[in-house]
């Protein structure tokens, strides 16, 4: 590691932290994480062995490489003394950290703050670039020539392909790295978003929307797998959150700095702020970004006196877990069979398409019949209640999750169950469908323009609140799969907004606003009848089920 990524400094030695706990020599400590729970034992070095992500269970080792690490004795030093590092709260740290000044885990805080608010900002640009041209949606429709209506799909296409895309780009991040996925992400979004101002002709610049989109989601389905590669269990709500909020703040304030920059240049320039931001942050990520993946059951293997032969060994190993394979693009899905992944993926999706989307597709025609809105009025009637929103939401969404699953610990005898954090969504299962309900009657009987502008911050809040309790949720299920579980609900996400555009505001001009919005209302809250039933039986259903086999050095 070079040193300007080098975030060692003040780091602790293993042996220098107050809280570890002793386990007897000749043992191994267990921190038992599956099916969402975490148990300290202590097994012998054998049983460890035969039982954690070993060689002989790596789908990726070839047989000859498997029976040669049966007999391989890399833990000959099985007297040495083995601690467990607890966290302040006196639970077991997860995952554990390595005396290593390459794991991710045992660098500084700065330096962990600095790379979450990178790959924040990467993230807060995905979505800004997607809707800073939602509020100019009428000038760019007389400028191309063709319907309103059609004119939406230049947002709702990048939705699709920003949904699509983290299925190709976190494969790859798991062969190449973090560092080189963000990078051809963000020079591929300046590129398009360039080419998208120049267009002329509504082919074209749908044609590079898509691939705008397609670049754009390399960083946005990365950012939960650096959080779990940085952070520990314990942490991962409060810095997920902050991921979070910052990600949905970029699609909050889009439509108000879009609309300005309409006001006062041109509706091109919605596509050339973010290609310049974009290339600022590529100049950022290259010089200031380190890389976070890091084979952490593969390096746990490593011992100060080693032969050639081992080093050898463990170079192979983590050789073969990162080897680019064409089932490793597809596998993903695989993640659907189990319902702590399925349950919430289908009621975030349903949330964020009746909760946030459904205001970016309606709002510039809604708000220029009700108000006569310009379009810069129209930006802030939408960003400003949009924001404002997201942050009251999150200061009850992401530290207050970390809260209820550690209080419901010490009830346990030191547990952690991953259901517990559902608990904390339940305000924004609330708010979500009466956000939706206020913004309609509002706009049906034409009160003052703050009464939508109220509902909409109120349903901002409510999926704030779902948006990072579901993330945090389903990294604690499987961290090891952060990669697929996001990209699954990323996905889940962005198809169904695609879709929303194509008949939310068809279904209120034919059936009315008011009667079309509590229908979303009731399907919306009635998704959610599924998590309860996760909440109450989700530990059992996941011991039904075996844990994914993939991605076991991570």
């Amino acid at each position: 590691m070079s040193s300007k990524f080098d975030f060692t400094e003040d780091r602790p030695t293993l042996a220098a932290r107050p809280n570890k706990r002793p386990i007897v020599p000749g043992a191994l400590p267990s921190i038992e994480e599956k099916d969402g729970e975490v148990d300290v034992t202590a097994r012998s070095t054998d049983e460890q062995s035969s039982s954690s992500g070993s060689p002989t269970e790596s789908s990726d080792t070839n047989d000859y490489w498997k029976a040669r690490s049966m007999t391989t004795p890399l833990s000959g030093d099985r007297e040495e003394q083995r601690e467990v590092v607890l966290d302040k709260f006196g639970f077991p740290l997860l995952p554990q950290p390595l005396d290593d000044p390459r794991d991710p885990l045992t660098w500084s805080r700065i330096a962990k703050i600095k790379i979450l608010i990178q790959i924040s900002l990467m993230s807060f640009l995905s979505l800004f670039t997607a809707y800073t041209i939602s509020p100019a949606i009428w000038p760019l429709s007389k400028y191309l020539k063709v319907p309103l209506v059609e004119t939406t799909y230049v947002v709702g296409i990048f939705s699709l392909f920003l949904g699509v895309s983290p299925f190709f780009w976190n494969p790859l991040s798991h062969a190449l790295g973090r560092r080189p996925i963000y990078i051809a992400g963000l020079v591929g979004s300046t590129a398009t978003a360039l080419i998208c101002g120049l267009s002329r002709n509504y082919a074209l610049l749908m044609t590079f929307r898509a691939l705008n989109g397609f670049f754009a989601g390399a960083s946005l389905g990365l950012g939960t797998v650096v959080c779990c590669d940085i952070f520990y269990q314990h942490q991962r709500g409060l810095y997920i959150g902050f991921y979070m909020v910052t990600h949905m703040t970029g699609a909050n304030l889009a439509p108000t700095i879009g609309g300005f920059i309409y006001r006062r240049i041109s509706w091109h320039w919605t596509f050339y702020v973010p290609a310049i931001v974009a290339s600022l942050l590529l100049a950022l990520t290259i010089f200031a970004l380190p890389e976070t993946l890091y084979s952490r059951s593969v390096e746990s293997l490593r011992r100060p006196q080693m032969t050639e032969y081992q080093k050898e060994w463990l170079r192979k190993k983590r050789h073969d877990s990162r080897r680019i394979q064409l089932v490793k693009f597809t596998r993903q899905f695989k993640m659907l069979r189990y319902p702590s992944i399925l349950l919430p993926t289908v009621f975030y999706s349903v949330a964020s398409g009746y909760g946030n989307m459904i205001f970016f597709v309606s709002s510039a025609i809604l708000f220029h019949k009700v108000y006569n809105f310009r379009t810069w009025q129209v930006g802030l009637l939408l960003g400003v209640p949009l924001t404002l929103g997201s942050f009251i939401g999150e200061a009850g969404a992401g530290g207050f999750s970390d809260w209820v699953i550690r209080w419901k610990a010490k009830r346990r005898d030191g547990k952690r169950v991953a259901e517990d954090r559902l608990y904390a969504m339940l305000p924004g299962v609330v708010l979500l469908p009466l956000g939706l309900i206020v913004e309609a009657n509002c706009l049906h009987n034409k009160t003052h323009w703050m009464g939508p502008g109220l509902g909409i911050a109120v349903a901002a809040a409510g999926l704030q609140i779902v948006t990072t309790v579901t993330y945090a949720y389903t990294a604690d299920c499987y961290p090891r799969q952060a990669g697929e579980t996001a990209s699954i609900l990323n996905f889940g996400r962005q198809i169904f907004c695609f879709f929303v555009g194509f008949y939310a505001i068809r279904f209120a001009w034919r059936y009315g606003l008011q009667t079309s919005w509590i229908v979303f209302a009731v399907v919306e809250s009635s998704c959610f009848i599924p998590m309860l039933a996760l909440i109450w039986k989700g530990r059992e259903w996941r011991e039904i089920f075996e844990e994914p086999d993939w991605n076991l050095d991570l």
